[in-house]
């Protein structure tokens, strides 16, 4: 039985909701509009630090296959849904009299790696890590099991263009395999940034593994010898 309290966010139930059940809504409804993103995104960033093994912040359903939001708006609600561990109630009808989920749409809910992001043995959230609000753009990143990390920078601009995660922002100076989710990319040895084209209100979402903290700058990873 899974346990869900809903009182739109009011009291601030992330202090005593996890003691009563196992999900709490953070905010009032999701509406089919994309400025509803960043609204619940914006409301979440309180209680991020609260969730953990049986307990989770609710973001309200996923408006992913409604129609409503283009397809990098989609990855870019369903990975942040995924990484700050809401429950992923599906908000579409998969397939009724009427209508049937797009194939695009159902290719996003069946990411295996969102989903494991989602149900990660930690069950910890991603937080927001910086924001950019004049260069439009933010970024998020989490732990994960076994050492690794995940991250997302989110375009929130009308238009695609390039973007740089800082490994820094994130608290890491390296990365022995970045998996660039969306993309289906996988580089090895990431020194300090990452650059990628991010898709008008798109997500870089990437699964960062072997990782050095910011701040060292081991010889064997960063230093050349001419002898």
């Amino acid at each position: 039985m899974l346990f869900q309290i809903c009182d739109w966010g009011v009291d601030f139930p992330a202090l005593w909701a996890p003691a009563l059940g196992n999900t709490w809504r953070i905010s009032n409804d999701i509406i089919p509009d994309w400025r509803t993103i960043f609204r619940i995104l914006n409301q979440a960033v309180p209680s991020t630090s609260f969730a953990g093994p049986g307990k989770w912040p609710d973001l309200d359903m996923l408006e992913v296959g409604n129609d409503v939001f283009t397809t990098p708006e989609e990855q870019t609600h369903f990975s942040m849904w995924a990484i700050l561990k809401s429950p992923l109630t599906i908000g579409a009808a998969l397939k009724d009299d009427l209508t049937a989920i797009s194939d695009v749409s159902l290719e996003i809910l069946s990411n295996k790696d969102v989903i494991g992001f989602n149900q990660d043995s930690l069950a910890q959230s991603a937080n927001l890590r910086r924001r950019w609000s004049e260069a439009g753009y933010e970024v998020w990143s989490g732990p994960l099991s076994g050492g690794r990390m995940v991250a997302a920078l989110i375009n929130w601009a009308n238009e695609s263009r390039e973007l740089t995660l800082e490994l820094p922002d994130i608290g890491l100076q390296h990365a022995k395999m970045v998996k660039d989710i969306w993309a289906k990319k996988r580089l090895s040895n990431v020194r300090t940034t990452y650059s990628a084209t991010v898709a008008a209100h798109g997500v870089m979402l990437l699964e960062l593994e072997d990782v050095t903290e910011a701040g060292l700058y081991l010889s064997s990873l960063f230093a050349t010898s001419k002898g």
